[in-house]
This record gives C-alpha cells, sequence and structure tokens, in this order.
C-alpha cells in the first residue's frame, strides 16, 4: 500500500535557445529566422553543444545527424544531459 506516502514523478524542461542549420551551421539567417529564436554559431551567446553524427549501427551505415543546440550556460556541468540524445558534450570537462 502507498497510503501516506509520496507519488509523484520528476520533469526536466531543457531550455534551448535555438538549432543551428544541421546542413550548413555558418549560412546567413533571415531577420525572420532570427525572430523565430534560430541561432547560429556566431549568435549563439550560452553554450553551443556539439551536434554531430550518431550512429546506431556502425558497420551497417545506420547513421543520423544531430542537430547542434545552443542552450543557456546554467544547463552546463549540471549533471544532466541538455543536448540532443547521444551528445554529452554539455557534461564533458566539468570539474568535480
Amino acid at each position: 500500500s502507498i497510503a501516506g506516502q509520496r507519488v509523484g514523478f520528476k520533469l526536466i524542461w531543457t531550455a534551448v535557445e535555438g538549432l543551428f542549420d544541421e546542413l550548413n551551421p555558418s549560412s546567413a539567417l533571415t531577420s525572420s529566422e532570427q525572430h523565430r529564436g534560430t541561432a547560429t554559431a556566431d549568435t549563439c551567446t550560452q553554450f553551443t553543444c556539439q551536434g554531430g553524427q550518431i550512429c546506431v549501427e556502425q558497420d551497417q551505415g545506420v547513421c543520423a545527424m544531430r542537430p547542434q543546440l545552443c542552450i543557456h550556460s546554467s544547463l552546463v556541468c549540471n549533471g544532466v544531459q541538455n543536448c540532443v540524445e547521444g551528445d554529452d558534450s554539455d557534461e564533458q570537462h566539468c570539474k568535480c
């Protein structure tokens, strides 16, 4: 029985400033794209996730591109992976 016990769950909301253009990260954005919150390597003022390619089955060529996210610096080294799946660049090089 769980009567009298606390029951719940933990919800983590990852704040993402914007996505880089996955095919051409250095491309210029239109003003309408900038107003939608899309970031580039030049406009991200916080932390840029590594992104890159992730392969499920390397020898079978089952791979996908991970986007480079621009996340708030408070999400770096917080013990939670805040970049896309398979990209733990926000938790690398943290000092204990």
